[in-house]
């Protein structure tokens, strides 16, 4: 399942965004215990978003070796993850965890280039191009 984008949402305020690196920080944790089993190879957590009121939280992942196999142990143990979540993050209200299986991680980072992209080529105020071009001639050009 790929990740939804919209233009229209609003960003994370600086709570969510706090909450969002804790969150992150303590699923490395609890991913290197050894009483949570994800099968071979690598678990990488792609992003995290929080809901607005903190009652969800949707967290993008993917897997170096057999993917589907190793997302299913996840979900599979994913009350022993909330369970070591609540016990370790220090805020009253901690996310439901909600996984996604992130097929194809490239797709992500090459969304995030085209973004970035779009932001480099429009000026911060007005948001209209920017004119001329940024980059040097070519040195056998007559230009």
């Amino acid at each position: 399942m790929s990740k939804p984008r919209s233009s229209a949402s609003q960003p994370p305020s600086l709570r969510q965004q706090k909450i969002v690196s804790q969150i992150r920080r303590l699923l490395a944790d609890i991913f290197r215990r050894p009483e949570i089993d994800l099968g071979e190879g690598l678990v990488t957590v792609n992003d995290i978003v929080v809901s607005r009121d903190l009652a969800s939280a949707r967290v993008w992942v993917s897997f170096t070796i057999n993917p589907h196999v190793n997302f299913k142990k996840l979900v599979a143990q994913s009350g022993a993850v909330q369970t070591q979540l609540y016990k370790s993050l220090p805020i009253r209200k901690v996310p439901k965890l909600i996984w996604q299986l992130l097929e194809d991680p490239t797709a992500h980072y090459r969304i995030d280039q085209i973004l970035d992209d779009i932001k480099r080529t429009h000026s911060p105020n007005t948001g209209a191009p920017k004119s001329g071009d940024d980059r040097p001639a070519h040195p056998n050009s007559d230009a």
